[in-house]
């Protein structure tokens, strides 16, 4: 089973009547073989081998490559990269 990050205590708490899933986020895509770009100012990048990317820039034409332990809290799983999100339980049915 792949690196799946719990949530987070620091996070938000989830309220009653919600939970919180895990999905797949669109705005990411699975890329090894590049190098980490994350940085701190005045840091030099990270420089790990990638897992996932992401477009940056203003205009969105720009990928960046991170490593597992810089993508924000997201993870790759059956091929695609994936984040946790909060739903209401039951929806709009309940």
């Amino acid at each position: 089973m792949p690196y799946r990050p719990d949530w987070h205590p620091s996070w938000p708490e989830v309220p009653e009547g919600h939970e919180v899933v895990a999905v797949i986020d669109p705005e990411w895509d699975v890329d090894a073989g590049k190098r980490c770009r994350y940085a701190r100012a005045g840091h030099h990048v990270c420089g790990k081998p990638s897992a996932a990317s992401l477009l940056r820039g203003r205009e969105r034409k720009t990928r960046w490559a991170y490593c597992p332990d810089h993508m924000y809290g997201r993870w790759v799983e059956n091929g695609f990269v994936m984040h946790w999100i909060l739903v209401e339980i039951g929806g709009e049915d309940a």
